[in-house]
């Protein structure tokens, strides 16, 4: 994805973007375009596939220009964006237009506008003095003099793989809330309220399952036959053993499409390899299976400047942490070259994800149960479990525009809670990321198909019915190959596969957030890249930035101590 900085002119020195412009051009994001207007100066970074961002410009000084990818009435490129100008009233986007995974960025009147995707998936940060606006966090980061954690923000990626809401884990730097268009003028920022790309408040015309699978999959089928006009056999997805991989090959078989695929896995002896590979048979189209652990692994004389890289690469932080064993930006480079990437993350949309009784339940029971995930010997005593989960509490029930109050709300509540916070924020990080790269499609995020989705009867959700009857409407050939689940999507699911979804029905609420205490209250190997030797190359092992908040000898899951690790480079880079 090209990232785009817009800084107010006369509020930063010359030197700060300056210094930007060389970090991001050495790891192969340079620079293509700087413009100043109207108090303004933008800058736009290209992609790593060597991709500078669209951009049109009218002799009358208007100019609009996007990362990501966006389509405007099918069309992609400079002519979508021309159109998006033309069509602009300097109040909303026409969202029945709009498709992809995007950031505007238009000057039209004098006045600059920042606009996102339907479902805001794309992240807008901006430091507190509201004078730089950037797609990438890091860009503004690099702006900020003496950063400071924000201590609930710290907690959340530590615990979650990403801050929620608006906050970030640094106190000088926030994320445009949600639903909201950005106008940037020479003497001021208004952040205001946009009409809706998702109708809150609609209701299913049938509840009847096989009338929803038909509703979904004609839904679906408009949006690939977009996919395919535009990118055409250019796709590339994965292939698994289970159900949102095996759903967007249905869907891109039966739009005529010939992608190619792949699995991470082990050539022999990986029951979802195997799977797969009769998948792709089924479809009759060649499986890479790709080995990651017999790729190269970094050396300890490798580890400071692979970090360093990292940070820049991945944009100050991704969900799982900076430090790796050095396979993952090699392989995101592979995996998207000359291809678009599709994923089918949140494709649990369809399914009954959360596996909760179907019963009112109160937000907080929700981030007890999914959010909670620390164990209290990893925290010191600057924690508060209660504050924690008020904020957290807060900032879901700000996502899905649920009743104030901690009463009870109905279950479709807790549904929306999946695409519009989980989807929102963790898998749009992934998202974001994944976009630096290539252009990707994640097909599940789109507005018009989330849309909805917390009316569906839970009766169509459990199992994976509905799911598995949509693969089988697109593909009856792909839903009879075996699943990963002991059974095939043409038949009932096994016993013992409903025995242990049951299973966890039945679990209390109230005794499952302590499953996550009880598996990690012992400590835990750490992979090499984080063990002293390694870690103690790159980063300062007393932590003096997060020991505040953390107890750094007491956490005993590799992935939060490699959050807290990122945290504490990240904060000791910034010269906290």
């Amino acid at each position: 994805m090209a990232i785009f900085l817009l800084i107010r002119d006369n509020t930063t020195p010359d030197s700060i973007p300056t210094r930007l412009i060389q970090r991001l051009s050495f790891v192969g994001l340079p620079l293509v375009r700087q413009v100043r207007a109207s108090g303004w100066g933008l800058w736009l970074f290209g992609a790593f596939n060597g991709q500078a961002p669209f951009w049109v410009e009218t002799k009358e000084g208007d100019l609009a220009t996007a990362t990501g990818w966006f389509a405007f009435d099918g069309l992609t490129g400079d002519e979508a964006l021309r159109r998006l100008l033309e069509a602009f009233d300097g109040h909303a986007l026409d969202w029945r237009r709009c498709r992809g995974h995007f950031h505007l960025v238009l000057r039209k009147g004098g006045r600059w506008y920042l606009l996102r995707d339907g479902l805001d998936a794309g992240k807008v940060y901006y430091n507190t003095e509201e004078s730089w606006f950037s797609n990438s966090f890091h860009a503004v980061f690099a702006g900020i003099r003496h950063p400071e954690p924000e201590r609930q923000g710290c907690y959340e990626y530590a615990f979650n793989g990403t801050p929620f809401g608006e906050k970030t884990f640094v106190k000088q730097i926030r994320m445009v809330p949600a639903g909201t268009m950005t106008v940037l003028e020479d003497h001021g920022v208004i952040h205001t309220a946009m009409a809706e790309a998702i109708p809150w408040h609609t209701e299913m015309e049938s509840v009847d399952c096989e009338a929803v699978a038909g509703l979904y999959l004609d839904r679906l089928r408009a949006l690939f036959r977009i996919y395919i006009q535009l990118f055409g056999d250019r796709l590339r997805t994965a292939i698994s053993g289970g159900y949102d991989s095996r759903l967007i090959l249905a869907l891109l078989l039966e739009a005529g499409a010939k992608p190619e695929l792949f699995i991470y896995g082990n050539q022999q002896g990986d029951p979802e390899v195997d799977v797969a590979r009769e998948v792709a048979a089924a479809a009759g189209l060649p499986l890479e299976i790709i080995d990651k652990s017999k790729k190269p692994l970094l050396t300890q004389e490798q580890c400071r400047e692979h970090v360093e890289r990292n940070l820049i690469v991945f944009d100050g932080w991704k969900p799982s942490g900076l430090f790796d064993s050095g396979v993952d930006v090699a392989d995101r480079l592979e995996r998207s070259r000359d291809r678009v990437l599709m994923s089918g993350s949140v494709g649990e949309i369809f399914r009954n994800f959360y596996y909760l009784p179907n019963r009112p339940l109160s937000l907080q029971e929700v981030v007890w149960c999914f959010y909670s995930r620390y164990h209290p010997g990893f925290v010191t005593k600057a924690f508060s479990s209660q504050a924690y989960a008020d904020a957290m509490t807060e900032a879901m029930r700000s996502a899905v525009l649920a009743p104030s109050g901690d009463r009870r709300v109905q279950r479709g509540w807790t549904e929306r809670t999946y695409p519009l916070f989980r989807g929102r924020f963790w898998t749009a990080r992934d998202l974001n990321i994944n976009l630096r790269f290539a252009p990707v499609i994640y097909p599940f995020l789109e507005a018009d198909i989330v849309r909805d989705t917390w009316h569906i009867p839970l009766s169509c959700k459990h199992n994976g019915m509905l799911e598995a009857r949509m693969i089988a409407l697109a593909a009856p050939a792909l839903a009879a190959c075996r699943s990963i689940y002991g059974h095939a999507f043409t038949t009932k699911p096994t016993w013992r596969y409903r025995l242990a979804m049951g299973a966890t029905l039945l679990r209390p609420v109230a005794l499952r957030g302590y499953n996550y205490r009880l598996h990690y209250r012992n400590p835990r190997p750490l992979p090499f890249y984080l063990t002293s030797e390694w870690l103690g190359r790159v980063v300062d092992l007393s932590f003096p930035c997060m020991r505040e908040l953390f107890n750094i000898e007491g956490i005993h899951d590799p992935d939060v101590y490699n959050r807290v690790a990122t945290l504490e480079y990240l904060f000791q880079q910034g010269g906290a």
